[in-house]
């Protein structure tokens, strides 16, 4: 992650968003000295995971699906589909 302010952004804009789009960095530009006033600029990719993410840990009912599911992979207890099985 590097920290920039928008006028080394606005000079240059396309560098920053390609170093962003192609090594998946993140760049936090501040607006002001109220860090409140700051702006994220992430790859989409890595936007959609977390957006992703935020909705599959947005119900209780979920997070305890997947905590389980996380549980029974520790101990062992995976059981892998038959479709992985099937030779092609």
């Amino acid at each position: 992650m590097i920290a920039i302010p928008v006028t080394t952004l606005r000079d240059k804009m396309k560098t920053y968003l390609d170093r962003v789009t192609k090594s998946f960095e993140v760049i936090v530009v501040s607006r002001s000295a109220d860090e409140n006033d700051s702006v994220v600029i992430l790859p989409l990719k890595e936007y959609n995971a977390l957006v992703e993410t935020n909705y599959l840990l947005s119900s209780k009912k979920n997070r305890e699906r997947l905590e389980e599911s996380l549980a029974q992979l520790k101990r062992g207890e995976v059981v892998a589909p038959k479709e992985f099985n099937k030779r092609s």
